[in-house]
């Protein structure tokens, strides 16, 4: 296929246009097995994308990365000749989610996990400084320790342009150079962590719905990096911290967002107790 317009190859255009979702991209060329082109949008290598992406992660992540990948071959369509046409095939139906969360003595044996190499060591160092500061993984990647101020992680947040200043847990002093040990798509640092989690001990079993239907999977199988986001936010709320105190920490627009991360119920108090009495 002859390409117009001049239109730079497609992971390049598609950095340029979607440069936070750039881990689509990768997830597609690891389907395909190579550097993916214009030629390959065909309806046989998305289809079998999506097979894979279903695979891996949940149906409401991939219907997202397919919508993502979509409209960036809208974009070009008028002036390169994409062959996929078939929309209906590569529909993903939302789902209720059911998520999971990380408790301090998951966390403490995630922590002891004796790592092998850079990236075992990468992916431990990041996922914990996410669990531990409550950061997304766009903001977590970029930290180093000119972040530290005076015992606070301080920031700005690259997806809403919030300001957060988080008390530093003494551990992430170690843990945020190892962040720049090596680079990591997206894709393989999931794989990374659920390995990590596994070697952990984390595979206590956990109920998960999906298509109104329950499943048994093992905790270390539904990890990822929000996970850690949730991590942080429930143990908070455990401990008795208030969410908007969390919502700040987490550098949320509004406290609504912020209860989506928790995940657990915390003792009621006396007095509650006794309305139930």
């Amino acid at each position: 296929m002859e390409q117009t317009n001049n239109y730079p190859p497609f992971t390049e255009f598609f950095k340029m246009v979607k440069p936070k979702f750039i881990h689509i991209a990768e997830s597609f060329a690891e389907s395909l097995g190579r550097e993916p082109q214009w030629e390959d949008m065909t309806n046989p290598n998305i289809q079998m994308w999506r097979m894979k992406l279903l695979e891996r992660i949940s149906p409401n992540t991939a219907k997202m990365y397919i919508a993502v990948l979509l409209s960036v071959l809208n974009q070009v369509k008028d002036d390169i000749d994409i062959q996929f046409t078939n929309y209906k095939s590569v529909r993903v139906k939302k789902e209720a989610s059911t998520f999971v969360y990380l408790t301090d003595k998951d966390l403490e044996a995630f922590s002891a996990v004796r790592t092998k190499n850079d990236r075992e060591r990468f992916a431990k160092a990041l996922f914990l400084t996410q669990a531990f500061t409550g950061a997304r993984y766009s903001d977590a990647i970029n930290f180093d320790l000119n972040n530290v101020t005076d015992g606070q992680l301080v920031y700005v947040t690259e997806k809403t342009g919030v300001s957060c200043s988080v008390p530093l847990k003494p551990i992430l002093n170690e843990l945020i150079p190892q962040i720049k040990l090596v680079k990591m798509s997206k894709v393989a640092y999931y794989k990374q962590i659920k390995r990590l989690s596994f070697k952990a001990g984390i595979r206590d079993e956990v109920k998960v719905y999906q298509s109104g239907k329950a499943f048994v999977k093992k905790k270390y199988e539904c990890i990822t990096s929000h996970t850690a986001r949730r991590s942080f936010a429930t143990n908070l709320y455990l401990l008795g911290a208030d969410i908007l105190t969390i919502s700040k920490f987490m550098g949320h627009s509004t406290t609504e967002m912020t209860t989506r991360y928790i995940w657990g119920y915390r003792p009621m108090d006396a007095k509650l107790n006794k309305f139930f009495e």
